[in-house]
């Protein structure tokens, strides 16, 4: 794994990234997004009149171009601006605006708000579309498709589903602790939050895969990515299911280290008479919650996927989804790691990451050739 470059920004705090094509767009604290290219140079930057972004996304425009959407949580506003000319095209409020996210494939422009709305746009002319909520919003992500999804998670323990289309609210997804985080892609849904635990579902079902336990501060931003091909990772599947408490004979099994989370979570490592079968026991407030079993299998011909992670420890963590490993470790921020994004170009394909720091750093993802740590803080 190797660092590609730099990116020194105007922004003390780098809050929001996105990516199309050959383009990176970051933002903070300060009053300008700036445009990149995939070889690092800076092409434009962009006064958006607000004191931070926090939330950045891209739109195509009829005519083949681009355009930049950018959220404000503390002015509350939504801006989409014309990349090739920075111009303003449309602005619109939300009150309370905690986050924003775009659904190409949909056509819609979704946000949410402290205020407990959820507001579904179209992703151009910013009309209403539909509108719901129930609690506070600090995370979205769109399951795109003809029966699209909206999935929304707050302070509440607690991840709402919601129909793109109606705005019907669906059904409700339990979790541990307040939720800051959440991606979906490739028919897998993660979330993390206070708790440091990064958890995983299947789309299809909602059915839970596992809690990935790492992690020393909460998490604040995840991505998922497909292996590029000259990638090489261990082969090992594993099936990782939630397990009740009276499922998993506790009494012979010895205690591993023990991880003591915010929010009193404690994530405790079982160790199994199966040399095969890991587990791990998450704890709430001396009670146990959940054990996370894990089973190692014989490989399969899935195309395997990464799960990465980013949290207020300063690190990126890499999990390979189909065993449930933690792969990699990246140390190169000297703040919390804020933002994620993963582009693919013909010849490579880059992780990038946005911190407190400031800064911008590209990570090349076709030569992840071993497990283990990469510490890029002094080079």
């Amino acid at each position: 794994m190797r660092q590609l470059f730099s990116l020194n920004s105007d922004s003390k705090s780098i809050l929001a990234l996105a990516t199309i094509d050959n383009w990176i767009v970051s933002a903070g604290d300060g009053h300008m997004v700036n445009v990149w290219n995939v070889h690092s140079n800076l092409v434009r930057e962009i006064n958006v009149h607000m004191p931070s972004i926090s939330s950045l996304g891209f739109l195509r425009n009829s005519d083949g171009g681009n355009s930049i959407v950018t959220g404000s949580s503390s002015a509350g506003v939504i801006q989409i601006y014309d990349m090739a000319s920075g111009e303003l095209i449309i602005s619109f409020r939300h009150r309370g605006l905690k986050v924003t996210t775009v659904c190409e494939e949909n056509r819609i422009l979704v946000t949410g708000g402290s205020d407990g709305t959820i507001i579904i746009r179209d992703h151009h002319t910013g009309t209403i579309i539909n509108a719901g909520g129930l609690t506070d919003v600090y995370a979205l992500a769109v399951i795109p498709g003809e029966n699209s999804r909206i999935i929304s998670g707050g302070s509440d323990k607690m991840m709402n589903v919601w129909n793109t289309r109606t705005g019907e609210h669906l059904s409700c997804i339990e979790t541990l602790s307040p939720i800051y985080t959440i991606t979906a892609k490739h028919s897998i849904l993660a979330a993390g939050g206070r708790d440091r635990v990064v958890y995983v579902w299947e789309t299809s079902s909602f059915t839970m895969k596992g809690g990935l336990v790492g992690h020393e501060g909460v998490i604040l931003s995840l991505v998922i990515s497909e292996v590029p091909n000259s990638t090489s990772i261990s082969p090992t599947t594993v099936n990782t299911k939630i397990l009740d408490n009276d499922q998993l004979d506790l009494t012979s099994s010895t205690s591993g280290p023990v991880q003591d989370c915010s929010g009193g979570i404690i994530a405790e490592s079982l160790s199994q008479e199966d040399p095969s079968t890991t587990a791990t026991k998450l704890q709430v407030e001396g009670e146990t919650a959940a054990i996370v079993v894990t089973t190692n299998t014989n490989p399969t011909k899935n195309k395997s996927v990464l799960v990465i992670s980013a949290s207020a420890d300063k690190t990126i963590r890499v999990w390979d989804y189909l065993n449930g490993a933690m792969l990699y470790v990246f140390l190169g921020h000297s703040g919390a790691v804020t933002s994620l994004t993963v582009t693919h170009q013909p010849r490579t394909s880059w992780l990038i990451s946005g911190s407190f720091d400031g800064k911008v750093l590209l990570w090349d993802l076709n030569h992840l050739a071993s497990e283990g740590e990469l510490d890029m803080r002094d080079e």
